[in-house]
């Protein structure tokens, strides 16, 4: 229900798709003007409410920032003056290096460079400010990352940690969730390209996104969905009574589940000696599928007459062969 257009020349009145951020907030990549302000409309509930507004795309000084990191996307774009506070007249000269490529682009001129970052690396770009004989150098450090999350989203069992180990990012890009989850992102060996960040949600309901950044505040490199869930266990449900036999009985035990993503596996483990699921093995292996329209899953078990525990079970949860969490059955009240 929401869009947003840009209504400057350059873009044809192109629509920039927001996306959903950490929490309530959104990011879209917007076309901007090289020169002047760009007009923009952001639109809500489809249309019912229209919000103009403009982007000033102000240049970077390198004299401002003189020995500092700046941290961009790879494909970003920065507009660099290179002025001393105050300077009037004179002119400035621009030198990018990447990396030990010695990629070299000299740029004379008085008015602020473009300058595109074409690949991930560490690139070097040095002013030079020139007013008669006077003239002062500065310089900068511009990290072009680069990084993407993999295709499966982290599934979180509600109130339990997980951690979600991945590849794409690089070492120094930093993660926001929204407030109902705890996150911490585990330190990353030096050689190693995999990311390890342990999860734990405490709501399943509304829209969850991990995105990293290239830096606190800075443009976003990606972002992913996360999927909180929960399962109800049978201690908060309750045990039916199906038959009676001579040495034992049979009840019917439910399960519900509320967000279950599909990629998730559950096992259902019996931890009571005697007790076993109705086609008399101790173990069984269920999934989103298995419950119905009203995320409801029966199951019987046999209970011996002799046992003195009820039929205590566990479900644990797994995704990509991977265990995220487990739940206990206890005798109900």
């Amino acid at each position: 229900m929401m869009s947003l257009v840009s209504q400057s020349p350059i873009s044809n009145m192109q629509s920039a798709i927001p996306r959903q951020g950490a929490g309530a907030r959104w990011y879209v990549n917007l076309p901007l003007e090289r020169d002047g302000v760009t007009p923009a409309v952001a639109f809500f509930q489809s249309g019912a409410l229209e919000v103009p507004f403009s982007v000033d795309w102000v240049p970077y000084n390198l004299m401002e920032h003189d020995g500092e990191t700046l941290y961009v996307r790879k494909g970003d774009s920065v507009k660099f003056v290179a002025l001393p506070e105050e300077a009037v007249g004179g002119q400035f000269e621009m030198e990018y290096t990447l990396g030990m490529d010695g990629e070299t682009v000299r740029s004379p001129n008085t008015r602020p460079l473009i300058y595109l970052f074409p690949s991930a690396g560490i690139y070097t770009v040095s002013g030079q400010y020139t007013h008669g004989n006077d003239v002062v150098s500065t310089a900068v450090q511009v990290v072009a990352l680069d990084g993407s999350f993999p295709g499966e989203s982290p599934a979180c069992l509600m109130g339990q940690p997980r951690d979600w180990t991945f590849s794409g990012m690089p070492s120094n890009a930093v993660y926001e969730v929204d407030a109902t989850v705890d996150m911490s992102v585990l330190p990353r060996s030096a050689s190693s390209n995999l990311q390890t960040v342990s999860l734990k949600a405490s709501e399943a309901n509304g829209e969850h996104v991990l995105v990293a950044r290239t830096c606190p505040g800075g443009p976003i490199l990606a972002a992913t969905k996360l999927d909180p869930f929960w399962v109800q266990n049978a201690s908060d449900g309750y045990f039916w009574t199906v038959e009676k036999y001579e040495d034992s009985e049979l009840w019917e035990v439910e399960s519900i589940e509320q967000n279950l993503p599909d990629t998730v596996d559950l096992r259902i483990k019996v931890i009571v000696g005697g007790v076993t699921f109705d086609d008399y093995k101790i173990e069984r292996w269920i999934t989103r599928a298995d419950y119905d329209e009203t995320g409801i899953y029966r199951f019987r078990l046999f209970h011996p007459n002799d046992a003195e525990t009820s039929t205590c079970h566990t479900f644990m949860a797994y995704q990509g062969g991977q265990f995220i969490g487990k739940l206990s059955s206890d005798d109900p009240e």
